[in-house]
């Protein structure tokens, strides 16, 4: 079980800390950014879990990203990777890395941002 998974699990069973003040930090940029690189310093520094979209869409799907593509085409994936990023939403006190592409989808890209007053 990938530690995403792992994260999850224990989340929605209770056995992490989501007592108190709620964090969820989101990590987002270009594929091979470094999203992952800085997530698991950060996870370091701060003791709270880093999880990675893809890793979660690789867990549902029981394949990687690349035969996601190669079978299913990217529809599918992005259907995936919605419902990960869903999942995350549900998540507290965790870090985050987004796919290089859930920024670019407008209606991914609407929850993170303020919206105008």
């Amino acid at each position: 079980m990938s530690s995403t998974v792992q994260t999850i699990k224990e989340t929605k069973e209770g056995k992490l800390d989501t007592k108190g003040p709620s964090l969820r930090l989101y990590l987002g940029g270009f594929m091979a950014a470094g999203k992952t690189s800085v997530g698991s310093k950060l996870s370091e520094m701060t003791g709270l879990p880093f999880l990675d979209t893809d890793d979660l869409v690789e867990a549902m799907a029981g394949m990687s990203v690349a035969e996601i593509f190669a079978n299913y085409g990217e529809p599918h994936f992005r259907q995936l990777e919605k419902r990960a990023l869903d999942e995350t939403f549900k998540l507290k006190n965790v870090i985050v890395g987004l796919g290089g592409g859930v920024l670019v989808n407008p209606e991914h890209k609407a929850k993170f941002l303020p919206t105008e007053r």
